[in-house]
């Protein structure tokens, strides 16, 4: 996959052929008739290890890659010896500090520096290896967005949504293009090694840089930007989630690109904008008249659910088909 250019892995719509997106009618109205898709930012979700869920396993799985690298470096290169060294020989501890440094730098960029690039994320159920769930939804995605009356889920067609993401990309002035991908989950048999290891590969490269002094190579950050939304925790699996990940950029980064290598950036900067609440968000494909490529939408089990039909109908029009959840849930009324 080449980081740079591509929305997704090429057999991500063959795996994942559908994305469900659970809204109240507001929301499905809202989608509808603007076309467009709210994008939140990543530190106002309900999983509150987002991104930093990684930091751990990945350090200690650089230190396992770095440590061969500094013990076969320490034989050719005098300074690198030397820090061996003052370290006391301790191999160990030098790729662990090694790995925790360049990590630290990552998040440092993302989160905790001065200028943060903030992501943003549109979450999706695939619902790919459960077939019940696919035609009549999630019954905690019904508890979590139905409300006392009900809500829906629209259903979109994944390979048909990448079109729409390339021109998102092409409209504005990002970090790193869009991604489209499916959630990785921290469970007992996660390996960072089996899901990241172009990050991992990446990050041996800078540390044969900075042993060697030479150039560092900047498609590490790319890597560690693409991997880090992509990680949550295992409470979250039965979402099966894919969500599009989006990094707009910043008038600091921007301003920092054409400083370093004279590039003139003709694309605006996304706008961020905020919820009543305060909560961040990006709107997707906002002015681009575009056609979201919705497949059908879902009616969520209520006691209004006869009646939710009725109002999907009115506003959708004839087009795209409607179906009723058969899951026997009835929602808590509010409480006053």
């Amino acid at each position: 996959m080449n980081l740079i250019t591509d929305i997704c892995e090429s057999d991500f719509p063959l795996s994942h052929s559908e994305l469900h997106h659970y809204a109240d009618f507001a929301g499905l109205e809202g989608i509808f008739k603007n076309q467009t898709l709210w994008a939140s930012n990543y530190q106002q979700l309900n999983d509150t290890k987002e991104t930093a869920i990684l930091e751990v396993p990945l350090i200690e799985a650089l230190t396992k890659r770095f440590r061969p690298l500094v013990e076969a470096k320490q034989r050719t290169i005098p300074q690198v010896r030397k820090a061996v060294e003052e370290c006391g020989g301790d191999l160990n501890k030098i790729s662990a500090d090694l790995a925790s440094d360049l990590v630290k730098s990552f998040y440092d960029t993302v989160a905790r520096g001065t200028a943060p690039l903030d992501y943003y994320v549109t979450c999706f159920c695939t619902h790919a290896k459960d077939d019940y769930a696919r035609e009549n939804g999630l019954l905690s995605q019904w508890r979590g967005y139905g409300g006392p009356d009900g809500g829906f889920c629209i259903v979109f067609d994944s390979a048909a949504l990448i079109p729409l993401l390339q021109k998102e990309f092409e409209a504005h002035y990002w970090t790193v293009p869009p991604r489209l991908a499916a959630v990785n989950y921290h469970t007992a048999d996660f390996s960072v090694e089996g899901i990241f290891k172009l990050l991992l590969d990446e990050c041996d490269n800078v540390l044969s840089a900075a042993l060697t002094n030479a150039p560092y190579p900047e498609i590490v950050m790319a890597n560690f930007l693409w991997a880090a939304p992509l990680l949550k925790h295992q409470g979250f699996q039965e979402e099966s989630e894919a969500r599009i990940v989006v990094i707009p950029g910043t008038k600091h980064d921007c301003d920092a690109v054409v400083a370093e290598h004279g590039d003139v950036i003709n694309l605006p900067l996304k706008e961020i904008r905020a919820r009543s609440d305060g909560r961040q968000y990006v709107v997707l494909f906002d002015g681009l008249n575009l056609k979201l490529p919705i497949k059908r939408v879902i009616i969520g089990p209520s006691r209004l659910q006869d009646e939710n039909f009725d109002k999907a109908r009115r506003l959708l029009g004839d087009d795209i088909p409607i179906v009723r959840s058969d899951t026997p849930f009835l929602p808590l009324p509010a409480l006053k």
